[in-house]
């Protein structure tokens, strides 16, 4: 989605400073409104999804927040030096369930606390993590809180919606012209007011436990999520420095990370660490250029070696290997079950490997795979680098980082014409992947493809990464020491 049109509302209505009780509410929803005015604009699938809860399953889940919050829910008493807010979406790699961003870098340092929340309102167990602490008390509290508000201040609660509505329906509307959009402006008041209740509790648990640990540093992966905005946003009153590890594409269409010049915006990180040069001008990130950080991806290079002399289970067999995502995922099962048609089994393997967001919905989703050839992944228990290894081609589309990796590993890669973003067109354009708009046409791709070894030397990633984040950190927490003093 054409980002700066969307940064021209914003600063024609002043939304990045529009607040309510010193709530910014539009910047904590400004991610999710761009997200829905693309989604609306294109079509698109939904990127995470859910199942829908039965009553048992609500039970359940109820009593596991409690046994979370009562093993491992207690803040510690100490002060440490880096306060990690990792991603609750992990991997299983060698029998515990890893966050793949920032496990090895906690694990080389040695005073360290590690904050997770929730991913689809479980914990993947069991984990090597240390001073592991689960935030799900505040995700009960604010939750309760809201539910507390509504029902018994209910004048207060409407005046807080009219606010929010008076201030955003202009721009929402103004917006829906633009976009040829028609996204629903009481949907948002109504997320944006919930989101006001909630920060009165979220902002009051993390300030207790940022003022208990007093880090020198914080690091964090996705920095739009709500509880990486609100510590950003304590960190920056309390002056300590705030690191976004990069987890995805960074473009210039990405909603969370393009920002209008001038403005400074406490809820983003103070440093972003980067993948490689490739991103370091892609998006227009509210910060200065000295510190947007290049710094590679330690978890890449360490699987890729340890893949390095994998043996293909198919070995026989050329695998192809679709990267599906919510917004086109019906799209590429499409695509994957015409491939199957009309390739040869006997000389290729189809392999639809689904994105997490996907793992509860895929067979309401995209039913026909069920009863295909097409060898479907559903689950977190074969890494994805192991796929990368054993594929010859890989196929997907949108926007997503796991086509830059399959291109470390030398893979031949096409990209679905439908919805491409600027980054991954910029990869058909330099020649690095190729476009396809429907199952024949790739086929006949696949079928007459050329030798891709020298994608091998494309340096779409910075190298010795793991050396590099811990440099800039162990900088940016010795300069904290220096401020202090």
């Amino acid at each position: 989605m054409n980002m700066t049109l969307f940064n021209e509302i914003e600063k024609k209505y002043n939304l990045l400073n529009a607040n309510i009780e010193g709530y910014y509410f539009w910047n904590y929803a400004r991610f999710r409104v761009a997200w829905y005015y693309e989604q609306n604009q294109r079509n698109l699938g939904k990127p995470h999804s859910e199942k829908k809860e039965t009553f048992n399953n609500r039970l359940k889940m109820k009593w596991a927040q409690f046994k979370n919050i009562v093993s491992r829910g207690k803040i510690p008493n100490i002060k440490c030096d880096l306060l990690v807010l990792n991603h609750p979406r992990r991997v299983f790699v060698n029998g515990v369930y890893e966050c793949i961003y920032t496990d090895d870098i906690a694990e080389k340092l040695s005073n360290v606390v590690v904050l997770e929340e929730t991913y689809q309102k479980i914990h993947y167990q069991p984990v090597k993590t240390k001073n592991l602490v689960y935030t799900d008390i505040v995700e009960v509290k604010s939750f309760w809180y809201c539910v507390l508000q509504k029902n018994f201040f209910p004048v207060r609660f409407r005046r807080i919606q009219s606010e929010i509505f008076q201030i955003i329906r202009k721009p929402l509307e103004e917006l829906n012209l633009i976009y040829n959009t028609n996204v629903s402006v009481e949907r948002f008041v109504d997320e944006i007011t919930y989101g006001f209740f909630m920060y009165k509790v979220e902002h009051n648990y993390y300030k207790k436990i940022i003022s208990r640990l007093k880090p020198r540093a914080i690091m964090e992966v996705v920095s739009y999520s709500r509880r990486c905005m609100v510590v950003n946003e304590i960190a920056e009153e309390m002056d300590i420095p705030t690191v976004e590890l990069q987890h995805g594409t960074m473009g210039e269409e990405h909603g969370a990370y393009n920002f209008p010049e001038g403005y400074k915006i406490k809820q983003f990180p103070k440093y972003v660490f980067l993948f490689s040069e490739y991103w370091i001008n892609k998006a227009s990130f509210p910060i200065s250029q000295e510190n947007r950080k290049i710094v590679g991806f330690p978890y890449l290079e360490k699987m890729a070696a340890k893949y390095r002399n994998f043996t293909d289970r198919n070995s026989t067999k050329k695998n192809i290997l679709f990267l599906s995502s919510g917004p086109i995922g019906d799209k590429l099962a499409e695509v994957a079950l015409g491939l199957a048609d009309i390739l040869d089994d006997n000389n290729y393997h189809i392999i639809f490997k689904l994105h997490p967001g996907e793992y509860a919905v895929w067979r309401e989703h995209y039913p026909a795979l069920q009863n295909s050839s097409v060898e479907v992944i559903d689950n977190n228990r074969i890494n994805l680098y192991e796929l990368f290894t054993v594929s010859d081609f890989q196929v997907s589309g949108y926007s997503t980082t796991t086509v830059f990796e399959g291109l470390y590993f030398g893979l031949q890669t096409f990209i679905l014409n439908s919805y491409v973003s600027k980054e991954i067109a910029s990869l058909c354009d330099c020649g690095l992947a190729n476009y396809f708009n429907t199952a024949s046409e790739l086929a006949k791709q696949i079928q007459n493809n050329k030798d891709v070894e020298t994608l091998r030397k494309v340096d779409l990633w910075e190298k010795d990464s793991l050396q590099k984040v811990l440099n800039e950190l162990g900088r940016i927490m010795k300069n904290t020491v220096t401020e202090e003093k």
